[in-house]
């Protein structure tokens, strides 16, 4: 059936036609004015049945229907609103294609698979509806579906009902124009793919047994694992030292963060976790033991491997020089700056002054006799000594900054200072 063809059979009502048995929409002629109010008996709206309706205001959609048809609404410029019932199951490509006036949409989801040759590709059933605003997820739905408004690129805020309790793959994934997204208490279940790459700022009800966003990351609520960090995040990451698992797509798109910084608690890293992430420049890893990565781990990644440096502890720079994955760092050196004002003692209370220092300093608080170790940037180590004097010969060191490690009895403190 073309766009103009109407059955001989087909009955009309207030001008609109319908299949005799009204569970179809057949066709709305394009000089209707205002508002349609579709029966309840129709459960299909056939493709092409609005098209170019521009004078229509509203459509009253019945709770019942179950189809909408391929361009069914398209180039219906004079509706400002649309509200599909929560049990619809199937909508048609371009349904509202260029449906400019629209400006807030109920809808279960916005996108739909496209065939293209032999793949497919992500398309928006709003393509075109350049004034739509706000999206509405109709109450009852219980579950996103997979892209349901991934890589949306005009609306900027989605609504989701108090009745969602799972979040599908990458269901909001490379979503650029989102605003803010609030999950409601009933999430119980999110994929870690669901929000990869998505831009809008996260937060959670109050209530939610499940998940926690802090600092623009996104945890389940006990915080062992970091399952997205929210792809505008700029700068620096540190993860929480609760993290004991990094899920995949956790960073992905995060393409303004600069620095991550890994606490040794963290056992999995798994696959995809930083792909995307190509203007990272330091990657510091506080585990002793390199977590264990399939070796084509960050040949997937983009991040630029003889650009960012690996920061590790000094003694497992060799470990890592030879761990699958970690080996393809053109860059694997001691991480001394992360911990140089990090005292591994409450009760060592130590200062060194002058700093910077010139070819002596002293050691204030040095109640006891000490192993001293100083290390270059790289962690390598330049003298140590057995001290009890609180004065210190540098006159060894070429200028530059170095990290004291002051070893007793009673624990370790770290020190950065600089050398004229």
């Amino acid at each position: 059936m073309t766009a103009d063809t109407v059955p001989l059979d087909a009955c009309t009502i207030d001008s609109v036609a319908y299949s005799k048995d009204t569970t179809q929409l057949i066709k709305c002629p394009t000089s209707k004015v205002g508002i349609v109010v579709i029966p309840t008996s129709v459960k299909y709206i056939q493709p092409f049945a609005f098209q170019n309706c521009i004078n229509l205001t509203s459509v009253i959609l019945p709770s019942g229907l179950d189809s909408i048809g391929e361009a069914a609404f398209n180039g219906c410029n004079g509706l400002t609103d649309i509200k599909l019932p929560a049990g619809i199951t199937t909508i048609g490509g371009d349904a509202f294609l260029d449906c400019v006036g629209l400006k807030k949409a109920t809808t279960p989801y916005a996108n739909y698979l496209k065939q293209v040759h032999d793949g497919y590709v992500v398309t928006s059933l709003f393509e075109g509806c350049t004034n739509l605003d706000t999206v509405y997820i109709p109450e009852g739905i219980k579950d996103i579906r997979y892209i349901a408004f991934a890589s949306i690129q005009n609306f900027s805020t989605v609504i989701l009902p108090s009745s969602v309790e799972t979040i599908g793959d990458f269901a909001f994934a490379l979503n650029m124009s989102l605003r803010a997204l609030t999950l409601p208490a009933s999430v119980s279940k999110i994929n870690s793919s669901s929000f990869a790459g998505c831009f809008a700022n996260l937060t959670v009800e109050p209530g939610n047994k499940w998940f926690v966003v802090e600092d623009s990351a996104l945890y389940n609520v006990s915080k062992t694992h970091l399952m997205n960090c929210q792809a505008f995040k700029i700068s620096g990451f540190r993860i929480p030292s609760t993290v004991t698992c990094i899920d995949s797509f956790a960073f992905f798109y995060c393409f303004g963060l600069e620095s991550i910084t890994i606490p040794s608690s963290v056992s999995e890293i798994q696959p995809g976790a930083f792909n995307e992430c190509w203007s990272l420049q330091s990657l510091t890893i506080q585990s002793v033991v390199p977590p264990v990565i399939a070796d084509t781990f960050f040949q997937e990644s983009f991040i630029q491997k003889d650009q960012c440096s690996l920061f590790v502890p000094q003694q497992s720079i060799l470990e890592y020089r030879l761990a699958p994955g970690w080996r393809y760092f053109t860059t694997i050196q001691a991480d001394t700056t992360g911990v140089a004002l990090r005292k591994l003692q409450k009760d060592i209370d130590l200062m060194l002054y002058p700093n910077p220092v010139n070819d002596y300093f002293h050691i204030a608080g040095l109640k006891q006799q000490a192993l001293l170790k100083v290390y270059d940037l790289n962690g390598i180590l330049q003298f140590e000594q057995r001290i009890q004097e609180d004065v210190i010969n540098t006159s060894c060191l070429k200028a530059g900054s170095y990290v004291i490690e002051i070893i007793t009895e009673s624990g370790t403190a770290l020190r950065r200072f600089q050398k004229n």
